[in-house]
C-alpha cells in the first residue's frame, strides 16, 4: 500500500507543464467562523459543502439572480436576500462586487464570502440543453478518496468484518444549472467490501438525476434526494450548521429539492420528487420514496425497537441490523408566494413493513426508559402542516404549525426586524408537544428532535461600522417530559456573545458561550479568540480556546492552535496546522477546525493532554497537450457529437488532475491507550493519511 502511494505521488509530480491552479475553496476558513462547532459532533457537512462547491463552479449573476436563486446560498438570511434585491431595484446593476459593502445587512465576512459565489459577468440566459449540448459542454468530476491508518484498532484484529481502510468515490456530471447526475459509493473503516452482505462492493451507494428549469417543471429528481418544506416540522432531510445557522434559513419562501450526494447512508429519500409551477407564484411538489432502514428488532423479531442512524456495518451485530425494515413515504407541498407573502401546505404519509414498538409494555416502563414512552409506535403515520410568512426588507415574519396521527401540535414562529442599519432583532418561539412526532421532521431545537420542547430564542445584532459587528443571543428551553438520561422535566439556558472586527486583510473574532442544564446542575463556559490574516500568497489563523465545566466536579481545558496555508507555486498549495491541548476530562473538551478533503468538514474534539499536527499538500495540474487532444477526441466520439461545424469543445473541457495528501497525527501525553472497546488503540499516538485524487474533464 505504501509503495502504491509513493508511485501515485511520483506519477503526478512528473506530469507535463504546470498550469493555472484550480480553485481550492478559499472560502472554507471563512465559513468555519459561522458554525457552532460544538454542535457538529456526528454531523455530516457534505450537503452544504456540495451546494457551495456547485455555486463556486457556477456563480450567480448578482445583477440578474432571482429571489429563489439567491435563497440557495446557505449563509444568507431572508432579509439579506431582500436587501440585495432592494439595492438592485433602486440603484440598478452593480458595477463591482465592492458595492456589496453598501448593503446594510451584509457584514464584512458575508461580503467576502459572496465574492466567491456571485459574479458581475452577465451571460445570455441559456435554454434547456439538447443531447448534443450535454455531450459537448457538460462537465465531469470524478473524486476518489481514501484514509489509511498507521495503527491497529482492537477490532481490526478481532471483531470487524472488513479491513481498516476507509475509501469512497464521487462522480458528478452537470450542465450549467439544468442537469446534474451524481453517483457516490463509500466504505467506512472496518466494513466488508465485496464480501458478506456487501457483495456489490461498497457499503453505501447513492445515485440521482436532477433536472431544473424545463418549462413549468422547476425541479425533477430521481434516485436518492433531499427535501425541506417550511420550517421543517414535518419534512426536512436537509442538514444544518446548528442553532445559530438554522435560525438564518427560516422564512425562505421556496422548498428545497436536491439530489443526495453524501457519504452518510441514513438521512435521505429514495424514489422521485418534482416541483411544477402551476401559475406565477404557485408551486406544487410531489414526492414518493421507498427504501430500507437499519433497525434493532425486539426479541420477537417481528417488531422494531429502534431505527438506527449511525450507518455503521463493521461487526456482525451491526450487520444484523442492516436493512431490517422497509419505509414508504409519499406526500406533497403546495406553496403560494406573492408580494412578500407566502403560505404553504405540506402533507405526508409514512408506512413500514414492520411495526415500530420502542416500548415493549407501556404499562410498566422503567424510569430509565420513560423518555421513549411517546416515541412513534405503529406501522402507519401521517403529518400535515401549514407554513406562512411575510418577507420585506426590514421585517420578516414566518412560522409553521403541524400535527399528525399523534393528535398533538408543534408550532414554530419567528420575527426578524431590522430596526436600523446598525441594529437587528430576531425572536423565535417554538412549542413541540411531548406527544408530537414527525419521522421526517428536523428544525430549530435544543433537544435531540422536534418533540418535547418549548422555548424562546432572542438574538440581537449590532454593526456600528463596516469593520465591527457584535451579536448576542439567549435561548431558553423547557422540556416537560423526561429526556434521555433524565427522569423528569428539565430546562436549559444557552447564551452567546460574539464580536468580529475586520481591518484590511485581517479578521479578529472573540466568542463566549455558556450552556446551563438544570437536570444535571451543570454549566459549561466556552471562550474562543481567533485572528485570520489573508493575502494572495498565504493565510494564517491563530486560535485560542478555553472551556470551564462546572458541576459536581469542576474541570478546565484549553487549546492553542495555529494554521497556515501557502500557495508556493501556481499549482502547488501547502497547509499545516498544529495545536496543543490540555483538558482535565471529557467535559472540558475543546474543538478546533481542521482543513480536510473536499466534501468533508472537520471539527474534532480533543480532551486530555497532547498535541495535534497535520500537513496537507495539494498538487493541481492539467494534462499535456497530446493527452488533452486524445481525451477531447474520445469524449467527442463517446457522445456522438458532430464535428462538421468545425467547432471544438470549450477549453473548460480540457482534462485536469489534482492530488491531495493529508497526514495528521494526534499524540497524547497522558495515556498509553486511545479510545476503548473495538476502537481501542494500544498506543499513545495515532497517525492517519488521507488521499484524494480528482479528475475533471
Amino acid at each position: 500500500m505504501r509503495a502504491q502511494i509513493i508511485a501515485i505521488i511520483g506519477l503526478f509530480l512528473c506530469i507535463g507543464e504546470i498550469a493555472m491552479a484550480q480553485q481550492h475553496h478559499e472560502w472554507e476558513m471563512l465559513v468555519s467562523e459561522l458554525i457552532d462547532d460544538e454542535e457538529q459532533e456526528g454531523t455530516v457537512w457534505e450537503e452544504t459543502f456540495d451546494i457551495l462547491c456547485e455555486l463556486e463552479e457556477h456563480p450567480l449573476d448578482i445583477n440578474t439572480a432571482e429571489r429563489e436563486e439567491l435563497e440557495r446560498i446557505p449563509f444568507l438570511t431572508v432579509q439579506q436576500v431582500e436587501d440585495i434585491l432592494e439595492y438592485r431595484y433602486h440603484n440598478g446593476e452593480l458595477k463591482s462586487l465592492g458595492e456589496l459593502s453598501m448593503i446594510e445587512s451584509l457584514d464584512r465576512t458575508r461580503c467576502r464570502l459572496l465574492s466567491y459565489f456571485v459574479t458581475l459577468v452577465s451571460s445570455p440566459r441559456k435554454s434547456f440543453p439538447t443531447l448534443n449540448q450535454l455531450g459537448k459542454y457538460g462537465k465531469h468530476d470524478l473524486l476518489l478518496t481514501g484514509k489509511i491508518p498507521f495503527y491497529k484498532r482492537k477490532g481490526d484484529e478481532d471483531g470487524y468484518l472488513g479491513y481498516p481502510y476507509r475509501h469512497s468515490f464521487r462522480y458528478t456530471f452537470h450542465y450549467s444549472d439544468f442537469v446534474q447526475v451524481g453517483a457516490i459509493g463509500s466504505q467506512d473503516a472496518g466494513e466488508p467490501f465485496l464480501a458478506n452482505r456487501n457483495r456489490w462492493g461498497y457499503d453505501h451507494y447513492s445515485l440521482y438525476l436532477l433536472l431544473r428549469k424545463r418549462g413549468r417543471l422547476k425541479t425533477l429528481v430521481t434516485g436518492r434526494y433531499l427535501l425541506k418544506f417550511g420550517a421543517g416540522l414535518v419534512m426536512n432531510t436537509n442538514m444544518s450548521f446548528g442553532k445559530s445557522a438554522a435560525a438564518t434559513t427560516l422564512g425562505r419562501s421556496n422548498g428545497i429539492v436536491r439530489g443526495y450526494s453524501s457519504r452518510s447512508n441514513y438521512n435521505y429519500l429514495q424514489g422521485a420528487a418534482a416541483t411544477v409551477s402551476l401559475r406565477k407564484g404557485v408551486d406544487l411538489t410531489g414526492f414518493i420514496s421507498y427504501r430500507h432502514l437499519d433497525a434493532t428488532m425486539n426479541k420477537d423479531d417481528s417488531t422494531v425497537s429502534t431505527i438506527q442512524k449511525t450507518g455503521y456495518h463493521r461487526t456482525k451485530t451491526e450487520m444484523d441490523k442492516k436493512n431490517n425494515v422497509v419505509q414508504t413515504v409519499a406526500g406533497g407541498n403546495l406553496n403560494y408566494f406573492t408580494r412578500g407573502f407566502h403560505v404553504g401546505i405540506t402533507g405526508l404519509y409514512t408506512t413500514f413493513d414492520h411495526q415500530l414498538k420502542p416500548v415493549a409494555d407501556k404499562t410498566s416502563v422503567s424510569e430509565s426508559q420513560r423518555y421513549r414512552l411517546f416515541s412513534p409506535s405503529g406501522k402507519t403515520f401521517w403529518n400535515i402542516s401549514a407554513d406562512y410568512g411575510y418577507v420585506s426588507r426590514r421585517l420578516t415574519i414566518c412560522g409553521e404549525t403541524a400535527t399528525g396521527d399523534c393528535h398533538a401540535v408543534a408550532t414554530l414562529n419567528m420575527l426578524s426586524w431590522m430596526v436600523s442599519p446598525e441594529w437587528s432583532l430576531q425572536i423565535l418561539q417554538r412549542f413541540y408537544s411531548y406527544k408530537y412526532y414527525a419521522l421526517m421532521g428536523e428544525s430549530f431545537h435544543e433537544g435531540s428532535s422536534v418533540q418535547n420542547e418549548s422555548g424562546i430564542y432572542m438574538c440581537v445584532n449590532w454593526q456600528p461600522s463596516r469593520k465591527l459587528s457584535l451579536s448576542t443571543y439567549l435561548d431558553y428551553a423547557y422540556f416537560p417530559w423526561a429526556r434521555y438520561q433524565t427522569t423528569e422535566s428539565s430546562q436549559t439556558l444557552d447564551y452567546q456573545l460574539k464580536m468580529t472586527y475586520s481591518i484590511k486583510k485581517s479578521i479578529f473574532s472573540a466568542r463566549y458561550r455558556m450552556k446551563r442544564a438544570t437536570s444535571s446542575s451543570t454549566s459549561t463556559h466556552r471562550t474562543r479568540m481567533s485572528w485570520i490574516y489573508d493575502n494572495a500568497l498565504f493565510k494564517i489563523k491563530t486560535q485560542a480556546d478555553m472551556t470551564l465545566h462546572a458541576g459536581k466536579q469542576q474541570s478546565f481545558g484549553w487549546m492553542l492552535a495555529e494554521e497556515c496555508r501557502w500557495r508556493c507555486r501556481k499549482a502547488i498549495q501547502l497547509s499545516a496546522n498544529v495545536g496543543y491541548f490540555h483538558t482535565q476530562d471529557y467535559n472540558s473538551r475543546v474543538y478546533s477546525y481542521e482543513q480536510s478533503l473536499p466534501y468533508s468538514f472537520s471539527f474534532p474534539a480533543f480532551y486530555g493532554e497532547g498535541i495535534r499536527y497535520a500537513l496537507m499538500a495539494r498538487i493541481e495540474k492539467t494534462l499535456p497537450k497530446r493527452l488533452s487532444s486524445v481525451a477531447t477526441v474520445l469524449l467527442t466520439m463517446f457522445y456522438l457529437t458532430s464535428a462538421a461545424d468545425g467547432r471544438q469543445s470549450p477549453s473548460a473541457t480540457v482534462p485536469s488532475l489534482s492530488l491531495i495528501l493529508r497526514l495528521g497525527t494526534t499524540n497524547y501525553f497522558d495515556r498509553d491507550k486511545i479510545s476503548s472497546g473495538l476502537q481501542e488503540i494500544n498506543h499513545s499516538s495515532m497517525t492517519d493519511m488521507d488521499v484524494c485524487l480528482s479528475f475533471k474533464f
